[in-house]
This record gives C-alpha cells, structure tokens and sequence, in this order.
C-alpha cells in the first residue's frame, strides 16, 4: 500500500520563486490588517493559493458580490512574490495554532520574512494627527533602519498580544511589525492607505496613490460589511475580543 501523505498548509503546489514575502492581516484595532490585505488583493493580481482552517473556527463563509470569502485565505501575487494572508474573523483563542499554520505556510514556500500588520488603539476621545506616524517593531535591524528611512518610528514601549506575539516568540525567519494608530471603534481607511503607501514605497509595488483614499474608503465598507456577516455567527466574540494591540 502506498503510505498517506502528510497534510500540507496547502494542496497546490508552490510557485517557483524563491524567498518570498509573506504579509498578515488580520482584524485587530481599526480592522487595518484586513484592510490592507484586502486592498492588496485586489489592486495587484492575486491568485487563490490557500486556506487556513482549523476545526475550532467557527465554520463560517461571507458572500460579497456572489463570491465565497472564507475566514483565513492566503493568495498570491507573483510579480512581486508575496504571499497575503487576509482574515475577516477573530481568532481568539487560537493565536498558538493560526502562528503555527502560518509558519507551516512560510517553511513550505521558503519565505524570506514575515510583515505583520496592526492598528494601534488610540483613545476614543483622541483624534489622529499628522505628527502620529506609523509605528515598527523588527527581529532584523536591517529591516528597522529601512523603515526608519521612510519616517516609521521604532516601537519602544508597550505591549502586543494575538497573533503578531506568538509568531514572534516561535519564528525563527526576520518579523517585520507595522502599527498604525487609529481608534478601534471602527474600520480605519485612512490608518490603512497609509500602510499601504509605506509597503509601496519598501517593496516598489508601484501603487497609484491618488485615488488611495477613495478606493481604501470602498474596501473599508466591503470590510465592515464581511466583518458584519461573520459576526452574527460569531455572537461569542464581543467588541473588546478584536482589540490585539495596547
């Protein structure tokens, strides 16, 4: 009898570049993981690679304009080599496992590093200012320095917690961390074109800026819209439960 093969993050097979990059985005202050990870998708020409999925997520499945969005996908774009990982659903609880699987994903195609993306929760009373830049947390002091040069302050003091902690604890390839202030009251589009405007500028992805605002606007509400439907199935996760960055 021939033996069963072993479970793999995914069934297709690898593309043949090397060394790729993997960006994360999952919903936390202001949903900006999921935001920007949504715009990426669809500004740059990703293909379906994956799904993440463990029995206790919730089995949900949100449909937007008769397209099936399932919790944790991973698509891929290969002109720039990247690999995003885009979540509409909280996975409290889960942070060990979900850090697990994507780690699998990131041995399996060699990836050469991981960015994590965040909001970082202002107070309701607070209002953004131009002063407050976006925000970095990187294993590798190269990549901090490159960050540096494009004006994102070193995260100094505080503390995180979900997936970004336990991703940093067990990997052993370079993290890169980007915080976005922003309230958590509500998606951030704003706090979410200026990640995207910053990951255009580090990895020359050649982003129309312009219409930035008015197209992260859209993805904003397509976001909210996603996030609304997996939380009527998902009744258990209150308002606090998608709050990962203090």
């Amino acid at each position: 009898m021939t033996p069963a093969k072993k479970n793999t993050p995914s069934k297709r097979i690898s593309p043949s570049h090397s060394k790729p990059t993997i960006i994360l985005g999952f919903p936390g202050f202001g949903l900006v993981g999921s935001i920007v990870t949504e715009f990426m998708t669809e500004h740059l020409k990703t293909s379906k690679h994956s799904s993440i999925i463990l029995e206790e997520l919730q089995p949900v499945i949100a449909i937007h304009d008769h397209k099936a969005v399932e919790p944790i996908s991973v698509y891929y774009n290969k002109t720039h080599n990247l690999y995003f990982i885009h979540a509409i659903t909280p996975i409290n609880g889960l942070e060990w496992k979900i850090a697990d699987k994507v780690l699998a994903l990131a041995k399996a195609v060699s990836a050469s590093r991981i960015i994590c993306i965040e909001g970082a929760g202002l107070g309701p009373d607070k209002e953004l200012t131009k002063e407050q830049s976006l925000f970095c947390y990187c294993t590798d002091e190269k990549d901090a320095k490159a960050m540096e040069t494009q004006g994102v302050k070193k995260l100094k003091e505080g503390y995180i917690i979900g997936i970004i902690p336990a991703l940093l604890l067990r990997a052993t390839m370079p993290i890169t961390c980007i915080f976005a202030p922003t309230h958590s009251e509500y998606p951030d589009s704003k706090a979410a074109a200026s990640v995207v405007e910053l990951l255009d500028k580090q990895l020359d992805l050649q982003v129309n800026s312009a219409p930035l605002l008015d197209m992260a606007k859209r993805f904003e509400d397509k976001i909210r819209t996603l996030m609304s439907k997996s939380r009527v199935v998902n009744e258990p996760f209150d308002k606090k439960k998608l709050s990962y960055v203090g």
